[in-house]
């Protein structure tokens, strides 16, 4: 082979080299992360019937995500309070548990694949007998920044 038909091999090979990342970048760059305020969402310290409100923001937030998005939902930092009157209710099946079935849950986390619930700090505090989180037929869920307690522990 040739200097010259060498250089020629060399400096394609380097172009194809160098261009591999972009076009590998740009085919998974459609997936991005997308972060949701929920006080947009009218879920704010001391709002009622807080359950419902991020059970309607999350459906919101599902409808506007594209495939392999990830969501990071972001509360401000506060107290929220759940009360189970003013809860979702769910059918759920707990193991080692004879309570029924239908549950007085705070924040439904349901058939979700990469969602962040960012707390930004906040305290979840949750009144009665009802349960704070029920993830139920998800991957990638992460819950952070925040703190669960009940004002009166069963």
């Amino acid at each position: 082979m040739k200097t010259s038909s060498k250089n020629l091999l060399l400096r394609t090979a380097a172009i194809v080299c160098a261009a591999a990342p972009l076009y590998f970048s740009s085919a998974t760059s459609e997936a991005a992360e997308r972060t949701f305020r929920m006080e947009s969402y009218g879920v704010r310290p001391g709002a009622d019937s807080l359950s419902v409100r991020i059970d309607r923001a999350l459906r919101s937030i599902r409808a506007s995500l594209k495939k392999g998005d990830r969501a990071v939902v972001k509360f401000q930092r506060g107290t929220y309070r759940f009360r189970p009157d003013e809860s979702v209710v769910r059918e759920l099946y707990i193991s080692n548990h004879d309570q029924p079935v239908q549950h007085p849950t705070a924040f439904c986390i349901e058939a979700w694949e990469n969602i962040t619930v960012d707390g930004s700090g906040a305290e979840f505090l949750c009144t009665g007998r009802m349960l704070p989180f029920a993830i139920s037929k998800s991957r990638n869920v992460t819950l952070r920044h925040l703190s669960i307690d009940f004002d009166v522990p069963h």
